[in-house]
């Protein structure tokens, strides 16, 4: 297939999942080995570094070094408005660009963007079909057209999030579903258009059924921490006492996730750095109580609290957060024991 036709196909999958105009320019730039570019919106312009079938076959043997060279070729310019792109980037090196702030499209629609007023993520695409020496017949998914993208924008996450945690709401009024989830009845509408048109929400004997979970899971867990819990940050934090955690009580409207979360959910992971959700107000009671200090700028310490706050109603005899949220948490730092933990949590609690 030539070169445009693959650019082409990615900026279509991805245009299918944005609610923002995607286009491939092409255009003499020097932050592209292809001399084409991603335009958003007439507004924001990404250099395409583009990443053929043989060289994305080579990261299996090491994809550290492949990382390493790419952000040597990507990052280290000076303009840092550039894209990877790629017919299909395997969910592995897909979690290690993002981690590296490599921004990246593929032409199964996974996508991450994070340029700007940009805070895209799409993960939990499957390739396009290969079907060697034959003609390839292109049909029209159902719902394509409908598809918007906002149920991946962080209202619509705060919405899935709702409704993986009580599926009953899949057939409740959608004023109910906004007052559950917190987001406003015209987006709740827009969003649940857009889970049918993906095929999350189908109608089985007149009623609406949650489906695809494990898919839905991977895709909410992979964007929550870029596109809702890092805006919400309050502060990096450490403490002189390396059990701070065990001062903490439910009834500060405070909840532990991560790695404390882990080890009091299933007393498998000795936790070191944290991950804490509470109120302003909540917090300095967490700090006085787990006589936690905030980081100078540079210092490294032997761990590290991360404090945010929460999108959701703190139950006061709940100390840790909601598995989900936990389980997204534990994934978030590429930390191959968190991610243990993290599988163990979702075939304990979430399946």
């Amino acid at each position: 297939m030539p070169l445009v036709k693959q650019l082409e196909a990615c900026t279509e999958a991805l245009a299918k999942s944005v609610p923002f105009k995607a286009v491939v320019c092409s255009e003499d730039n020097d932050s592209s080995n292809v001399n084409y570019s991603l335009v958003l919106n007439d507004d924001l312009v990404l250099a395409i570094y583009w990443f053929n079938a043989s060289e994305l076959t080579a990261v299996s043997t090491s994809l550290s070094k492949f990382v390493q060279s790419l952000q040597e070729k990507v990052l280290l310019r000076s303009d840092r408005n550039q894209i990877v792109a790629a017919s299909y980037i395997r969910p592995r090196l897909a979690t290690q660009l993002r981690e590296n702030g490599i921004q990246y499209m593929d032409a199964a629609g996974n996508a991450f963007i994070n340029s700007s007023n940009y805070h895209v993520v799409i993960v939990g695409q499957k390739p396009p079909l290969k079907l060697a020496g034959s003609t390839m017949v292109k049909t029209k998914v159902r719902g394509d057209d409908e598809k918007t993208g906002k149920a991946f924008q962080p209202s619509g996450l705060k919405v899935i999030y709702s409704l993986l945690s009580d599926p009953t709401l899949a057939n409740k009024s959608l004023r109910n579903v906004a007052n559950q989830s917190g987001v406003s009845l015209g987006s709740v509408s827009a969003i649940q258009k857009d889970l049918i048109a993906h095929g999350y929400l189908q109608k089985v004997n007149k009623k609406f059924e949650l489906k695809h979970r494990s898919q839905l899971i991977a895709r909410w867990a992979e964007a929550f921490p870029y596109l809702v819990r890092n805006k919400m940050h309050l502060g990096q934090f450490t403490s002189d006492n390396i059990d701070w955690w065990k001062s903490v009580d439910s009834d500060m409207g405070i909840q532990l996730s991560g790695e404390v979360a882990a080890s009091l959910l299933s007393n498998y992971l000795q936790p070191k750095d944290g991950i804490v959700y509470a109120t302003k107000d909540a917090l300095k009671t967490l700090m006085k109580a787990a006589r936690l200090r905030q980081l100078k700028e540079g210092e490294q310490p032997i761990f590290k609290i991360d404090v945010y706050e929460p999108f959701w109603s703190i139950a006061s005899d709940k100390l840790v957060a909601p598995e989900l949220i936990v389980y997204s948490d534990l994934l978030s730092n590429n930390d191959p024991r968190n991610e243990d933990a993290a599988r163990r949590l979702y075939d304990e609690y979430l399946t």
